[in-house]
């Protein structure tokens, strides 16, 4: 209870809980001290948001940031199957290297056991791994091409509710499956014929359309409350016509909800990434002024 409510005094500044006096850095030294004491308890969440602590830009000066002892920290936790941190070391060993020397095999081990312990996104991740080594992706030497791999991974990250994990299981059981790279770059639909080359796996336009919609049904229910990128894809889905009737007009709704929701949280909370896609967004959309 303790670490959520210094959780809360980190990211809303709950008046009631945290003190008025206290900085941002006191009440981010304090997070620290708590998650420490839960993490040496055994707390495996606990050690995740301390080695996170440790890493990221945003919670300690960079004096006190502490690459090499997060890194040992997120092992600690994977070794505990927390999915979480697992996909944390993934991301180390494959994008980053701070803290560990990079490994791209290593990382693809992570990605696995942080996708078989719960984490949604690295199913996905190892999904769309699998299928670019068809398209000779830079991890080709990694992942071998296998269309039931992926299949295997997107399922299971739509079975954890990972709407991109859905669709792209819709996009491989489709016969139109070239045409979903119409958002992306034409370099993904290169090797398409030779994934469709192996008797192992067949379209199937029925299981297209209700991977398409369970996508769908995910993604209307964030939106809902309030996640941009949810309300985007929407948009995305209603101008494709991914398991629902194309329709401009309803597509035009959805992208002006996820500019309102990410004009608010830029404006809000300043972060970088997020102003960078609403002025993407705004753009590709004719919105900009």
């Amino acid at each position: 209870m303790k670490v959520l409510l210094m959780f809360f005094c980190l990211y809303i500044a709950m008046p009631s809980v945290c003190s008025a006096q206290e900085t941002k850095g006191d009440r981010i030294k304090k997070a620290v001290e708590i998650y420490q004491k839960a993490c040496d308890e055994h707390h495996s969440t606990a050690c995740v948001a301390l080695a996170r602590a440790y890493y990221d830009d945003g919670y300690l000066q960079e004096t006190e940031r502490d690459y090499i002892r997060a890194a040992k920290i997120y092992q600690k936790s994977c070794d505990a199957y927390d999915g979480a941190a697992c996909a944390a070391l993934a991301y180390v060993y494959g994008c980053d290297g701070m803290g560990v020397e990079p490994d791209n095999a290593k990382s693809a081990q992570y990605e696995e056991k942080a996708c078989e312990s719960g984490n949604a996104f690295s199913c996905q991740s190892l999904g769309v791994s699998y299928v670019d080594s068809f398209h000779g992706g830079i991890l080709a030497d990694i992942y071998a091409s296998d269309i039931l791999k992926a299949v295997y991974f997107f399922q299971k990250g739509c079975n954890l509710g990972d709407d991109f994990s859905c669709e792209n299981l819709g996009n491989l059981y489709s016969w139109h499956y070239q045409q979903s790279c119409d958002f992306e770059s034409e370099n993904r639909c290169i090797g398409v014929d030779n994934l469709y080359s192996e008797d192992r796996f067949k379209p199937d336009e029925l299981k297209a359309l209700q991977f398409y919609q369970k996508s769908f049904v995910l993604r209307e229910s964030a939106c809902i409350n309030d996640e941009a990128y949810a309300c985007e894809n929407l948009g995305d889905m209603f101008r494709a016509g991914k398991g629902v009737r194309r329709n401009a007009t309803k597509a035009n709704v959805f992208y002006d909800k996820a500019i309102s929701i990410f004009q608010n949280e830029c404006s809000v909370e300043q972060n970088y990434n997020t102003c960078e896609h609403l002025r993407y967004l705004k753009e590709r959309e004719g919105r900009l002024k």
